[in-house]
């Protein structure tokens, strides 16, 4: 059986055109307030896990997934990090093309070589033979040398990329907004 509720109100057709003629107002001002940053590196937080900028919509797929698409609806990349694919999308937006290639090259080798040790790691757990074994550990170590270099070579241009590039802008923005 179920239980009736003795509160709830019939609503007459004008108040829901109403309701309705508010909520379409709060979608397009919503919509064209978002509108203005379209070609500013500006980030904005939608909902829990995804994020616009500029023209680029982020969301987060996994923890070490995220997703880009642009404005169009077409994917652009799957990066590693969350801080790849906002820096990625601040560098295209401020046609800083060359920092937004140099990033998605990095993260996608990291991606590469991120998936590589994992399958060393699983075929050195698994394998019974002693030279299988070998030869995944001697993998496992270069892959492993050539992973820290890439992780150090993103750090050094993730650094570069927030500390010069997006800090002159902003003084920019500001200088023109007062």
């Amino acid at each position: 059986m179920k239980a009736k509720y003795h509160t709830r109100k019939k609503f007459s057709n004008q108040q829901k055109k109403l309701v309705n003629l508010a909520a379409n107002y709060i979608i397009d001002w919503t919509k064209k307030e978002l509108n203005k940053y379209k070609n500013k590196p500006v980030v904005i937080q939608v909902g829990d896990y995804g994020f616009l900028v500029g023209k680029f919509k982020i969301t987060g797929v996994t923890k070490n997934c995220w997703s880009v698409y642009d404005n169009d609806g077409q994917l652009v990349h799957y990066f590693i990090s969350k801080t790849n694919a906002i820096l990625f999308c601040m560098c295209e937006t401020t046609q800083d093309f060359d920092s937004a290639r140099e990033l998605l090259e990095l993260d996608s080798r990291i991606g590469k070589l991120e998936n590589d040790l994992e399958q060393y790691q699983f075929g050195i757990t698994t394998s019974k033979d002693k030279f299988k074994k070998d030869l995944f550990l001697n993998r496992y170590l270069d892959t492993r040398y050539q992973y820290k270099a890439q992780n150090d070579l993103l750090k050094k241009t993730l650094k570069l990329a927030k500390y010069t590039k997006f800090r002159n802008y902003y003084y920019e923005i500001n200088r023109n907004e007062h």
